[in-house]
């Protein structure tokens, strides 16, 4: 977009607000520049824009992300230390979310997956890759499957000629 601006292509840019431009000083560099060589206004919809103060707004822009990123590694730190899962809602295989209220969000072993559990560490540590886990996990008729489909890709077909 910035090429496009330096080319003329467009005089106003629009956004919704100041923090949508960049978070950062490093990204705020090349736009102040641009704005600099250039009669590009910027019009933003919630707030005023003042190019007077862009710089110090991404500087505490790149500040409140990395405020952010502080947060979340804390909560889940903290929730991992407190005996929860950290992630994304799904059950690991092998384990199975408590349903008592006591402890809500903390897992507990599904024994029928526990072997095939132990066995892919097993197999890992022997030196084998995914590939061959995988292979190994779906020739075995005793562990129960994962509630997820493993889908590999299908191989491009090769150019002859």
């Amino acid at each position: 977009m910035l090429k496009a601006a330096r080319d003329g292509y467009f005089d106003v840019m629009v956004a919704w607000k100041e923090d949508r431009l960049c978070r950062g000083i490093y990204a705020a560099a090349p736009l102040g520049k641009a704005l600099e060589d250039t009669s590009i206004t910027i019009e933003l919809v919630k707030e005023q824009f003042d190019p007077r103060m862009f710089f110090v707004k991404a500087a505490i822009g790149q500040m409140e992300v990395e405020n952010i990123k502080e947060r979340m590694r804390m909560g889940k730190r903290g929730k991992a230390e407190r005996g929860f899962v950290v992630g994304n809602g799904v059950a690991p295989y092998g384990y199975a979310y408590k349903s008592d209220d006591q402890c809500p969000g903390s897992l507990e072993v599904v024994e029928a997956e526990m072997r095939a559990v132990q066995l892919m560490f097993q197999w890992y540590a022997d030196g084998k890759s995914l590939h061959e886990i995988i292979k190994l996990l779906s020739k075995d008729k005793t562990i129960p499957p994962p509630s997820v489909t493993i889908v590999q890709p299908e191989p491009k077909p090769s150019k002859t000629g």
